[in-house]
């Protein structure tokens, strides 16, 4: 794992086009995968474009300051009135929709393109050319040209040729917009997994809500030119703001406890609740954490287990508080779920009718059983 990436962001970015005003001024750590999610033209790509070194521009359109600190906790400036530092000086990889990659280079003449471009002082051997290519699946591929691959194979090689040049920093602008279902649950499983192992914060540009849940550590909810809030991503669903463009997406953490191969199950624990879920495609260890992705909307509640029915998977939780959902007939029921395992105490919400609400004569405070009926399950 590496220990020379970046570890936040100080940005104040105002840039005016035509109509549109972007305004931002925040300060971002860099852990893990951060999601930048949001409607098509709220800014998302002009943060990149300014963080990428892209947006030299803005200093005769508006106002940019932006700083960077490093792994020793020292802040240097990429930009300001005085100072712009080009993109090819800010260690940063670009990961773009399309691969871009040389026509005329095999896979492995790619890589080496921008392996031998890195000082010699700042290469790190795990993200050498042929150590890349076995950690995205293309031993193999080496000698092939990017026409001889399919879409998703060039994808892969676009990034590790990213990761080649030793980065401090990943930045990817919908890397999966041109992906069949296929490559593009792969490539989600491949990125979590090369995070993981080289330690290289990357932030993600997506306003397809199933890759933002599935991948982000942290989220940036974005609209209109402007940072709405961000944070850890379990946390921001359970904001107002989070509920309501997010669709009521919950995350709630579990732990690994078995698995029964010859029935396709897969058991985790919750508190002290043991869940049965179909065994996902992803490989699960025993005793390692994994995430439940659940909408609110899939979540029922009772006011006592229920055996008798189709639903096996009851989580006991407490009531906290209740708000509007999107619908005036419905309910939202914020649920708060007690400490396992090293796990915390953890927050996530169900969508009810008003109806439901009056006939249970749920009330803050009050123990309830939340029955899961549809998940997604993920590392």
């Amino acid at each position: 794992m590496t220990e020379q990436s970046y570890q936040s962001i100080r940005l104040h970015l105002y840039q005016q086009q035509g109509g549109f005003v972007c305004n931002m001024q925040t300060e971002l750590p860099l852990q893990g995968i951060t999601a930048l999610f949001g409607p098509s033209g709220c800014g998302k790509t002009t943060l990149l474009r300014t963080l990428a070194g892209l947006n030299e521009r803005v200093q005769s359109s508006g106002a940019c300051e932006l700083y960077v600190q490093d792994q020793h906790g020292q802040w240097s400036t990429w930009q300001n009135p005085e100072v712009f530092v080009p993109s090819w000086q800010r260690q940063v990889g670009l990961v773009f929709q399309r691969p871009a990659l040389f026509p005329h280079l095999t896979v492995l003449k790619n890589l080496e393109y921008a392996w031998v471009r890195v000082p010699k002082d700042q290469r790190i051997e795990q993200l050498a050319p042929h150590n890349l290519l076995q950690r995205v699946g293309l031993s193999e591929f080496g000698q092939r040209l990017p026409s001889q691959l399919s879409g998703g194979q060039q994808q892969r090689v676009a990034l590790a040729r990213t990761l080649a040049s030793c980065p401090q920093l990943m930045l990817l602008d919908e890397p999966l917009a041109n992906l069949d279902g296929a490559a593009k649950a792969y490539f989600i499983q491949l990125l979590k997994r090369l995070q993981q192992e080289t330690g290289i914060p990357m932030i993600y540009v997506s306003h397809q809500l199933d890759e933002v849940v599935q991948l982000s550590d942290r989220l940036i909810l974005m609209d209109a030119g402007s940072l709405v809030n961000h944070g850890p991503i379990a946390a921001i669903l359970q904001t107002e703001e989070g509920y309501r463009r997010c669709q009521g997406e919950n995350i709630l953490l579990a732990r690994v406890k078995e698995n029964q191969p010859s029935e396709g199950l897969l058991a985790v624990q919750v508190a002290d609740t043991t869940l049965w879920f179909p065994e996902p495609d992803t490989s699960l260890r025993k005793g390692s954490h994994c995430r439940i992705h659940v909408q609110a909307k899939d979540i029922s509640l009772a006011l006592r287990p229920t055996i008798e029915s189709s639903i096996s998977n009851s989580v006991p939780a407490q009531v906290v508080a209740f708000s509007d959902s999107s619908h005036q007939a419905e309910v939202r029921v914020q649920l708060v779920v007690k400490a396992g395992h090293e796990i915390p105490a953890q927050r996530l919400s169900a969508t009810i009718t008003r109806a439901s609400q009056a006939r249970l004569k749920l009330q803050a405070g009050a123990t309830v059983y939340m029955q899961i009926k549809a998940v997604a399950l993920s590392t």
